[in-house]
């Protein structure tokens, strides 16, 4: 059995109130939730299979403790971990919630059988088409992949339930479904192969025995992952032996593992010719600003925080500073941070320009001379450009209290360190390229395949024989 969540008849999280919760799982973004909480609202601590430490229990630790709730917010694991706690705790006490537009919502969850509809389970497989599943926004990988179908003209649909970017491509007469609607249901079932690049909607992959399901994920990074084996795929796509053999293959459950590389990449490789469909979802002002400007183009792109969405810049000062430099910053902050990103578009700087949360950034990257970050899977695709990079790394002694890293963050991490503003501007100014050697070497760890075209290599392989 999975799930479905519907949100149509949400409730107040003031339901929480004087009562006794523990939060699951533990990660960045349950404890951002802890803080946001009411004060009324007593935290018993963190359930977390996977992780140790101080207010953290396995489930089974608290079956028979007092208290009211269970309160659930995992964006990418979510039908795992519910099905898991359900074999322990009585649904009642388990309160699901998601995080959209900034704001938390509490999920009414309702039974949904893996299969499709009986109707729909009778459709005939139609060889040679393509499903892309898209929960919540349409990041950059599947959209990528699904450019590229639509390039070399194959038969494809891009599902998701994301209302602005399913305008977007209506607007241009793009195939897509409304992700929960009988049309998605119909090519699910239908479509010879499933591709999704998240972990959060796991229930519409396929049992059907001549269907093949394709997971692209969304990144290589640093951070330790909790297995997600409850599913396993046909393929799932990586960028070399050596990801695979240190972090995916740990994680994830897969007939192949492809070090193909990512779809969202190919727009780095200079084979590629680029054409108005690969600046989807991008933003298109600062597009054309990047593609008339002489200035030097500097993005600023971290990763989400556990317990602050605050960015430590003044970016009015910041702003005058880099008139100096003749220069100019993207900023593209984590989807989870909406609330933030609406609070800096607020303000109209001169010398620096919010991307949208959900909008896709890849393909403006090539315009970037340097990539500020911190601990985000940017920073190693970025490698693929051989440019310089910045750490802005503020917060480094709590980040790493949270979050446990696979390897030692000083050598993956091939750019100079800075912890406040006037130490990443003075950066900026005396930027040189004495990390070439480091970024090379890293770079061939992660990427295998890096001088081919990702999207074709995937397509070749998963279609050879299916023809």
């Amino acid at each position: 059995m999975s799930y479905i969540y519907n949100t149509e008849n949400t409730k107040s999280l003031q339901r929480l109130n004087k009562k006794n919760i523990y939060i699951a799982p533990h990660s960045p973004l349950s404890l951002e939730l802890s803080n946001k909480l009411s004060s009324s609202i007593h935290i018993l601590g963190f359930i977390d299979n996977y992780k140790s430490g101080k207010n953290i229990y396995k489930i089974h630790e608290i079956t028979e403790k007092a208290f009211d709730y269970i309160v659930l917010l995992s964006p990418n694991h979510m039908d795992a971990i519910y099905k898991t706690f359900l074999t322990y705790i009585p649904a009642q006490k388990i309160l699901l919630l998601s995080l959209k537009n900034g704001e938390y919502q509490i999920l009414n969850v309702l039974p949904y059988k893996r299969e499709l509809p009986v109707a729909m389970q009778k459709l005939s497989i139609k060889k040679n088409t393509y499903a892309f599943i898209s929960k919540d926004f349409v990041s950059s990988n599947n959209k990528a992949l699904y450019v590229y179908c639509l390039k070399n003209n194959l038969d494809v649909v891009l599902l998701s339930d994301n209302s602005e970017q399913l305008k977007e491509l209506q607007h241009l007469n793009l195939p897509c479904e409304h992700l929960e609607s009988s049309q998605a249901d119909s090519a699910l079932a239908t479509s010879e192969f499933l591709i999704l690049d998240q972990g959060n909607f796991t229930s519409l992959t396929s049992s059907n025995p001549e269907q093949k399901t394709i997971q692209l994920w969304h990144g290589v990074g640093l951070k330790k992952m909790a297995p997600l084996k409850h599913t396993k795929y046909d393929y799932f796509v990586s960028t070399s032996d050596w990801t695979n053999n240190t972090n995916f293959k740990n994680i994830f459950d897969a007939s192949e593992f492809l070090d193909f590389g990512y779809p969202r990449n190919d727009i780095l490789n200079s084979q590629t010719k680029t054409t108005l469909l690969d600046f989807l979802f991008c933003d298109h002002a600062i597009h054309q600003i990047l593609q008339e400007t002489n200035k030097k183009v500097f993005l600023y792109a971290p990763t989400h925080r556990s317990n602050n969405f605050q960015i430590p810049l003044d970016f009015q000062d910041f702003s005058e500073e880099l008139k100096k430099l003749d220069a100019i910053l993207i900023v593209k902050l984590h989807p989870f941070v909406l609330a933030f990103y609406k609070d800096l578009t607020l303000n109209n700087y001169s010398n620096i320009f919010v991307h949208s949360v959900i909008g896709d950034i890849y393909p403006l990257l090539k315009y970037v001379d340097i990539l500020i970050s911190d601990y985000s899977s940017i920073i190693f695709d970025f490698l693929l450009l051989d440019k310089p990079l910045i750490f802005f790394v503020y917060d480094f002694n709590a980040y790493i209290t949270t979050v446990k890293f696979l390897f030692d963050y000083d050598v993956f991490s091939p750019g100079i360190k800075v912890k406040n503003q006037s130490e990443l501007f003075n950066g900026l100014k005396q930027i040189d390229d004495t990390y070439k050697r480091e970024r090379k070497k890293i770079k061939d760890l992660f990427f295998t395949s890096h001088s081919k075209i990702s999207s074709q290599l995937i397509i070749e392989h998963i279609t050879k024989g299916y023809r």
